[in-house]
């Protein structure tokens, strides 16, 4: 397809800016471009507008300045692509909290189940306590905690890039 080329000689969009008013990465664009990868419905709808509206610019030859219009149209893109990242960001921070709550309680119990075993108590409250834990622990491992802090750093990496970019845009 060479949407690229003319959005780019109409629009002065990158495949870059492309990519990200889409909403896909730039490696999903390019492969959409030759051929080779299909686009999510609701990234052709907004390229359908964005041809839509470079036909339009074409035909009625309106003095727009379309690198102003695709800066504006990338900087909102990017605002709401940060505001996005940003509240991803504080769900996973939340669940990092219960995560580490519950990995607490799990140990409160461990304690727990080692006194009642010490106290002789009935085998079937010991087996049950002890499958509570041990399901728990197949979910609140120290694996899963470390991918979820992993997860928030690449999220707290993408807020600080896309903040740069927008620096950037909002500078030029």
């Amino acid at each position: 397809m060479k949407a690229t080329n003319s959005l780019k000689s109409n629009l002065g969009l990158t495949q870059e800016e492309v990519a990200l008013y889409l909403g896909v990465t730039r490696s999903q664009w390019s492969m959409y471009c030759i051929g080779k990868r299909k686009l999510p419905t609701e990234a052709i709808q907004k390229l359908a507008d964005l041809l839509a509206f470079s036909q339009n610019y074409i035909s009625n030859k309106k003095e727009i300045k379309p690198s102003l219009k695709a800066r504006k149209i990338t900087i909102r893109m990017l605002e709401n692509k940060c505001t996005k990242a940003e509240l991803k960001l504080i769900s996973y921070t939340k669940k990092r909290m219960l995560f580490e709550k519950k990995q607490q309680e799990i140990k409160k119990s461990s304690i727990c189940l080692a006194f009642l075993k010490s106290q002789n108590t009935s085998k079937i409250v010991q087996n049950s306590i002890e499958n509570r834990i041990n399901k728990e622990l197949q979910t609140y491992n120290e694996t899963n905690r470390l991918l979820l802090i992993a997860e928030i750093n690449l999220v707290k990496e993408e807020v600080k890039s896309i903040k740069i970019s927008l620096k950037k845009l909002m500078k030029t």
